[in-house]
């Protein structure tokens, strides 16, 4: 025969656990929760990174000319990071091995936050193709754009 008491008891002490176990969930979900897990290191904070991305790529010429043209170089750079960051970045023309440095500097951007860099680079070619390349020092990161020159 079942002994009722005893197998309500069970039910009833399964309840609590999950009932624990929920609770500990929620609280988990929480900022202050995460921060607890993380400390006793049961969780990773979560992963830092940088993004650089021409802001108008439709803005960039795929034929340049022969006479000096003013191009717009517009970039951003996103701090998905937990602090502020400062980036140094550079704008250079490569053709072939050819590299001449258009214009460098530094911007900020807070933890979470983008900024965005505006220039204007004036620029011609000859023959062949050219490439502007963007770059980040720290992270070590690039983009570029191809341009072809008009044929001699």
């Amino acid at each position: 025969m079942l002994d009722v008491p005893h197998r309500a008891a069970g039910l009833r002490s399964g309840l609590a656990v999950a009932g624990v176990a929920l609770l500990a969930v929620g609280i988990a979900q929480t900022t202050p929760g995460r921060t607890v897990l993380r400390k006793a290191g049961l969780l990773e904070p979560p992963a830092s990174y940088t993004s650089l991305a021409f802001e108008h790529p439709q803005s960039l010429p795929e034929q340049l000319s022969s006479q000096r043209a003013n191009i717009p170089v517009s970039f951003q750079i996103h701090n998905n990071g937990n602090t502020g960051h400062e980036y140094e970045w550079s704008i250079v023309l490569a053709q072939g091995t050819l590299i001449q440095r258009l214009a460098s500097g530094t911007a900020e951007a807070a933890a979470g936050h983008a900024t965005v860099i505006n220039r204007t680079e004036p620029v011609s070619c000859t023959q062949g193709q050219q490439r502007i390349v963007v770059r980040l020092t720290q992270p070590a990161e690039s983009i570029d754009a191809w341009m072809t020159c008009p044929r001699s």
